[in-house]
């Protein structure tokens, strides 16, 4: 299981020990518009600039995390990128457990398929 690095509550998700973000893979800031299941997130190389601002200008690789408040065990990873005023999109994995991971409109905590979009964070 890989373990990723996550800083703060807008972040990027770099794979521990290395230059790797997860990425969506596409630039935003080139008028994409995201809908369900459009892609499966890649590895791409982090930007050098440190942690991301509240609008990160570094597109497709910026997140929020966040759930409830109350538990690590409910926690969203919501896209973050300026200009785009759409639904919002979480990091999703994609038919359940242990499969590929995609973007997906983020689904109310009441949702049935609101655990493919839960994920865990645990400090170290």
């Amino acid at each position: 299981m890989a373990q990723w690095t996550v800083s703060n509550r807008t972040t990027y998700l770099r794979l521990t020990g290395t230059q790797w973000c997860l990425s969506i893979g596409t630039d935003f800031g080139a008028g994409y518009q995201p809908y369900n299941g459009d892609t499966d997130m890649v590895l791409a190389k982090c930007p050098t600039s440190g942690i991301p601002g509240p609008l990160a200008s570094f597109p497709g690789q910026t997140w929020i995390y966040g759930g409830s408040g109350t538990s690590s065990q409910d926690c969203h990873f919501r896209m973050v990128h300026s200009g785009y005023t759409g639904p919002e999109y979480c990091l999703d994995n994609k038919d359940g457990a242990n499969r590929k991971t995609q973007i997906w409109e983020c689904h109310d905590p009441s949702h049935s398929d609101n655990n493919n979009q839960r994920w865990t964070v645990t400090p170290l």
